[in-house]
């Protein structure tokens, strides 16, 4: 198993570079998770690259998804496992870094779509919504090619109906221009620190009072894990922050997270927004991530929730 040697002291650094947080480094770093944060990229991005919104790429024989509604399913996000791993070791991360000690595969494409409407898919039997898609496609033997986007297999922008009254999107823009504009992704392998509910809850009987009542503690503990995270709100593995209460699925691993967007200083062609500042996560089952790793194409489809049998969609929002 991989030590993050380089990571943890990154980490290190950042927290003792820390007014109130400094006193706590050695509980922090104990309590951190190693990821792999996926920063916007100026780069130009390529129709089988890693990127942010955009038109998917689909192989010949498949379809964009359609939820039983007719309105067809949002595209979140594309990644390029091959080229998040190789950019992370060609940064100095050891293999087995770059792929968290082999949650994530070292080749192939995984989708997200979620529904287009207000609960972005669903939640439950109880509050039902169009659905959910994750697609994993293996990377043939002659590999993607580097053609730019949109491509000769880039899907055509999918005919929604953004005047239906129940259409949502979680995106700020119209949906031409999210489909139109993607955004690049790069990778860094980081130590990523919990939250401050997390700290909370694990020192809580160790602290007194003046700890808890600290904001200036916390306001710190946010702004170190932003630092860690590259200022990313796109992490594959790490650890997990949720906007109200943790819900991770019983025998699932966390496997990617997408924070609502918070860029002050960067122009970008849209952002992203779950409810009111809220975060969005994919969990899979064990099983899946061995479909992918031995390089079985698989698709995970619910229609009327974020649930499927191998692959969990869930947001929650403040």
């Amino acid at each position: 198993m991989s030590e993050f040697t380089a990571q943890v002291q990154a980490l290190r650094s950042l927290i003792e570079s820390g007014e109130f947080i400094s006193e706590d480094t050695d509980g922090l770093i104990q309590l951190a998770q190693p990821g792999v944060a996926l920063p916007y990229s100026t780069t130009t991005p390529t129709e089988h690259g890693s990127y942010f919104g955009g038109r998917p790429y689909l192989p010949e024989g498949s379809a964009w998804p359609i939820a039983k509604s007719g309105q067809p399913l949002l595209h979140i996000i594309q990644l390029n496992f091959a080229d998040i791993v190789g950019h992370a070791r060609a940064e100095g991360a050891l293999t087995s870094e770059a792929t968290l000690d082999g949650l994530i595969p070292e080749s192939g494409i995984l989708q997200l779509f979620v529904g287009a409407d207000p609960l972005y898919g669903g939640f439950d039997s109880g509050t039902p919504g169009d659905g959910m898609e994750i697609r994993y496609i293996p990377e043939p033997a002659e590999g993607f090619g580097n053609h730019s986007f949109p491509g000769p297999h880039t899907a055509a922008p999918a005919a929604f109906d953004e005047e239906h009254e129940d259409y949502c999107s979680p995106f700020n823009e119209d949906i031409e221009t999210v489909m139109n504009s993607p955004i690049a992704l790069s990778s860094a392998v980081a130590m990523i620190p919990p939250t401050d509910q997390v700290v909370y809850e694990a020192w809580e009987s160790e602290k007194d009072d003046d700890f808890i009542e600290n904001d200036e503690y916390f306001e710190e503990l946010v702004e170190l894990r932003n630092a860690a995270r590259k200022q990313s709100n796109i992490v594959l593995g790490g650890f997990p922050a949720y906007a109200q209460d943790p819900t991770q699925p019983d025998g699932y691993v966390h496997f990617l997270e997408i924070d609502s967007t918070y860029v002050e200083e960067e122009a970008l062609p849209f952002e992203i927004m779950w409810g009111d500042l809220g975060v969005a996560h994919v969990f899979l089952h064990p099983d899946a991530l061995k479909k992918m790793h031995a390089g079985e194409a698989v698709v995970y489809r619910s229609e009327n929730t974020g649930t499927a049998d191998g692959a969990v969609f869930y947001w929650d929002c403040g």
